[in-house]
């Protein structure tokens, strides 16, 4: 039967024979366009438990966007390129998503960054800001440079638009970082399992299937790493890192055993 004539699996069924090693042959045969597919609305879901949950959290936590800037933050004002708060301000504290707002720091220094307990974090002073993400690095905006630009609370409500947009863009970045990293990620999977299959078991199965293999080896162990940011199920990343290394190259290695006994 020609690849093209094999029947889809749908993107459930897939993610649960990702999980059986004896089902990665019936994974092989599925098309090209069809992985890739996966691969993108996995990358969606992941983005979807990373980013989308916490920031609807935080939003409907705060009784939205206007209610947030008028009523929960202290006072706020920014002129001659310096900002000023009546108070810190700090959100997602015990979140995988950390806001600060601290003006009693003039400038904020690479080092205050929790790079070890947040997958995100923004950190603004009262000269400077720096914004983390552990999928993009660091990137950091000097206030000096908008000495002309002057707000408060109330003409924050009518950066509202301008929120939205960057929650928007914020979104697809995030996505866009977590395709690449689930796609990256594989490939040392892949070159690791293609070298330890020998001679003989890797003529049989080729690098590109074997990445394929890698691929949904990885599903599991992303998806609850993505549920466990989230929720904060286990606070030792070093844990989660380490066992869902030696489950995801349990399931690979298994799927290739079990994938070219029939080939």
């Amino acid at each position: 039967m020609k690849l093209s004539e094999q029947k889809r699996i749908g993107f459930f069924d897939q993610i649960i024979y990702s999980v059986q090693p004896n089902k990665y042959k019936e994974l092989l045969k599925q098309p090209g366009k069809s992985v890739v597919f996966y691969v993108i609305l996995l990358g969606l879901c992941l983005c979807i438990m990373d980013y989308v949950i916490p920031v609807a959290g935080y939003m409907t936590s705060f009784g939205g966007v206007d209610h947030l800037i008028t009523k929960v933050l202290p006072k706020i004002e920014f002129s001659q390129g310096q900002l000023q708060t009546d108070g810190k301000i700090e959100i997602g504290r015990d979140s995988t998503v950390h806001i600060l707002v601290d003006t009693s720091l003039e400038k904020i220094e690479a080092e205050n960054i929790q790079k070890d307990k947040y997958i995100s974090e923004i950190l603004i002073g009262q000269n400077n800001m720096i914004i983390y993400s552990s999928y993009m690095g660091t990137a950091e905006m000097e206030f000096a440079q908008y000495k002309d630009a002057s707000f408060n609370n109330e003409s924050l409500l009518s950066l509202k638009p301008w929120i939205y947009m960057i929650l928007i863009i914020n979104f697809f970045t995030t996505l866009f970082a977590e395709l690449f990293r689930y796609l990256i990620s594989a490939l040392p999977l892949a070159v690791v399992g293609w070298l330890m299959g020998g001679p003989d078991r890797t003529g049989r199965l080729g690098f590109f299937k074997i990445y394929m293999l890698a691929l949904y080896a990885k599903t599991a162990v992303a998806l609850f790493v993505a549920f466990n940011n989230t929720a904060g199920l286990l606070s030792s990343q070093v844990l989660v890192i380490y066992a869902g290394l030696m489950i995801t190259m349990f399931l690979l290695m298994t799927g290739i055993r079990k994938a070219e006994e029939r080939v």
